[in-house]
């Protein structure tokens, strides 16, 4: 499955009313795709010194625990585990995208939904942001960064407030109150019907004239040229208590999902069988809970899973979700649609996070697109 991210940074203005998706085969969907920077923008390295010292804050420069937490951060951030019971994926922190938020911080309220572990909020409260607000709906999640920067000193970690929880239950203090929004990874789980309010509760977040960041995937069909609308994907993973071990099912894709699909945010997780002792037992209660097509493919694949051999007591998940992606000129419509108005695009390396130029691109390519926008204020 080729995946592809739209990061979007982004100017209010307006409200506007919901309308049909406008996805790349829908001719009356406005030419509003912004230029495509990756062409022309250089790629860098965040973990050679020489470039991300002078990203920091004076206050910071000399940090040496701070400057090897970051590096090692940036070295490290992979695609998240397999066996995580967290819906989707992590991804590598983008270099390019990253300098860009760090020069922008300085001195800004700054806030990242869906943070995850809040590996980026760090570089930007590094800085020099005033205030770093970090959200995300688990509190595992929430509780990792708190302790990553437990070692810290208090002048760095009073920059951060940590809020587990739903987004769209933030507290009323919060309103109007942060310059930048920083958001990656989500609005591609959102049906179409909650679009508008997801825009609404960024805007009511936000100070006039102030930014927002958003990611989303999306995925291009290289030999038709067309981008694609929906996705299904179906993985299987053995994983043991201490986490993954290891793939046996690739991603399964449809273009088109069916209603038996359901709603993005319905991630579906199910254990049909384990091995312990060396013996492989079937749950008959967790593949009858699957819906029919997960069940059919399981079935289809269950040849494959019996040949695996492992000396440790194992069970079998198999995950399913799908997405809505993106394509460039759909989430460049939404945007203005809800008072929005983007600038630039990029394209990304989905395992490095560096910008690629799109002759670089082949079919076995897994990317990153990154809608950039600038946001003005009412």
């Amino acid at each position: 499955m080729k995946k592809i991210l739209l990061l979007l940074c982004l100017y209010s203005s307006c409200g506007a009313q919901a309308m049909e998706r406008p996805d790349s085969q829908n001719q009356n969907a406005p030419n509003t795709i912004p230029l495509l920077a990756s062409e022309t923008t250089p790629t860098c390295d965040l973990t050679d010194i020489t470039i991300l010292k002078p990203l920091i804050h004076p206050a910071f420069r000399n940090d040496q625990k701070l400057i090897h937490l970051a590096i090692r951060l940036l070295k490290n951030t992979q695609i998240r585990a397999v066996g995580s019971d967290k819906y989707g994926q992590t991804f590598p922190i983008n270099s390019e995208i990253l300098k860009e938020l760090m020069l922008q911080a300085r001195g800004k309220v700054v806030c990242e939904l869906a943070a995850g572990p809040g590996s980026n909020c760090i570089f930007l409260a590094l800085a020099g942001a005033k205030k770093v607000y970090v959200n995300d709906i688990t509190q595992e999640e929430i509780d990792k960064l708190r302790e990553l920067i437990s070692p810290l000193s208090s002048k760095f970690k009073r920059k951060f407030e940590m809020m587990a929880g739903d987004m769209f239950k933030l507290p009323q203090r919060l309103a109007g109150e942060c310059d930048i929004i920083y958001c990656r990874n989500f609005i591609h789980l959102l049906p179409d019907t909650q679009l508008a309010s997801f825009f609404s509760q960024l805007k009511w977040l936000l100070k006039p004239q102030g930014k927002i960041v958003l990611t989303a995937q999306a995925a291009k069909n290289l030999i038709t040229d067309q981008w694609q609308a929906k996705s299904k994907s179906i993985r299987g993973y053995f994983i043991n208590s201490q986490g993954p071990l290891f793939e046996s099912l690739p991603y399964y894709c449809v273009e088109q999902p069916t209603e038996e699909d359901g709603n993005p945010l319905d991630y579906q997780k199910f254990y049909p069988l384990s091995i312990e002792d060396g013996r492989l037992s079937m749950n008959i209660e967790q593949i009858k809970a699957m819906p029919e097509k997960l069940r059919n493919f399981f079935k289809e694949h269950l040849s494959e899973i019996r040949e695996v051999k492992t000396t440790e007591d194992v069970k079998f998940a198999v995950l399913a979700n799908h997405i809505n992606y993106f394509s460039p000129e759909s989430l460049s419509h939404y945007a203005n649609l809800y008072g929005f108005r983007s600038n630039q695009c990029f394209i990304s390396d989905i395992g490095t996070g560096h910008i690629v130029k799109t002759d670089g691109i082949t079919l076995d390519s897994s990317l990153q697109v990154t809608l950039f926008a600038t946001l003005v204020g009412s």
